[in-house]
């Protein structure tokens, strides 16, 4: 029984190693804060920043998202609300890298159902070359 009790301790001593060293990661400069991570982080000044590969999901007559893979069928980052607004040609960037910057849209209901909605001010695709 004891053996039982101090296994159990060590693995709860190593997942919690785990947890606090993937916290204390600082974001890469030299990518603009962006180490390559799909996800959002919620900035000082209230807005949002949003990570992953640029998709179109053809749900409910179709709208951009970041996903957390290059295929459009991987999970749903962000809904970028008015990505068609932002005059770039974005079908010729499907599948790339890109950070959208903006504000989330709180307490919306929307159709999409597909996750977060992210009003974008700034997109930027990162090449793929």
């Amino acid at each position: 029984m004891r053996r039982f009790a101090v296994t159990i301790a060590v693995l709860l001593l190593a997942v919690a190693l785990v947890g606090c060293t993937a916290a204390d990661e600082a974001p890469d400069e030299a990518s603009g804060g962006h180490q390559g991570t799909p996800g959002i982080e919620t900035q000082p000044d209230g807005t949002a920043r949003a990570s992953g590969y640029l998709n179109r999901s053809e749900l409910e007559g179709g709208f951009w998202v970041l996903t957390a893979e290059e295929s459009d069928e991987s999970l749903v980052i962000v809904v970028l609300v008015n990505a068609d607004d932002l005059g770039m040609d974005l079908e010729e960037r499907v599948g790339e890298l890109s950070i959208a910057e903006g504000a989330l849209v709180e307490g919306s209901s929307s159709v999409r159902m597909a996750g977060p909605e992210l009003e974008v001010e700034t997109l930027t695709v990162e090449s793929a070359e």
